[in-house]
């Protein structure tokens, strides 16, 4: 199981003072633990994952060695599951230390990234969303104007099927037995972090 931290919602009354005196910033309306040296070592995966993004993970990720402190912060409604492989690929081949954070929402091909690193963090008030590959029919490799085709299945796209439901075995004791039913049926499946926190801490209420 990947080592989760929770980050926690505070309220803008905290003091500034407080907040120097124990090391959070503050950013997009939430106090963010501060990883000290990794403030020119963040890559920001928002947008659709396409293999534009891709691309540009790659280029950061191989400018990164043993030692380095890298951050991914997660912002996104999902994409295509071959950027996905491939961002996958640069992130398992680093020798850096990777963290994953989402204090706002990653879905679909996001949230499969989210919980394939090595490092998590996420916000209480997050969304996570996850579902089996959809085949979609887009204009460009942008993603950014797509039809769905269809969800794939055992009998449709077996192979694409498959791949995405062991996208999800890092997270596999943290779903309900009824939302993992769910998940193979076609449908969407949206956890917060609350629920991955008190899950994760108190086992599942099955």
């Amino acid at each position: 199981m990947n080592k989760v931290n929770f980050l926690q919602t505070i309220f803008f009354t905290i003091m500034m003072a407080t907040v120097a005196t124990v090391g959070i910033i503050l950013a997009d309306n939430i106090l963010v633990i501060k990883h000290p040296g990794a403030e020119n070592n963040t890559f920001f995966a928002k947008g659709y994952i396409n293999v534009e993004l891709a691309e540009d993970f790659r280029k950061f990720m191989s400018t990164k060695t043993k030692g380095d402190e890298v951050i991914i912060r997660i912002e996104s409604p999902g994409g295509a599951l071959i950027a996905l492989d491939k961002m996958l690929h640069y992130m398992n081949a680093s020798k850096a230390k990777v963290t994953c954070i989402v204090d706002s929402y990653a879905s679909s091909a996001a949230a499969n990234l989210f919980i394939a690193c090595p490092n998590l963090e996420i916000t209480l008030d997050a969304q996570l969303m996850f579902h089996v590959a959809r085949i979609v029919d887009c204009t460009d490799s942008t993603m950014a104007s797509c039809t769905l085709v269809g969800v794939t299945s055992p009998t449709f796209e077996p192979a694409m099927y498959n791949k995405s439901i062991k996208y999800l075995e890092p997270f596999d004791n943290i779903f309900t037995k009824d939302e993992i039913t769910a998940i193979m049926k076609g449908e969407n499946v949206t956890i917060t972090g609350h629920q991955v926190m008190k899950r994760s801490t108190n086992g599942l209420n099955q």
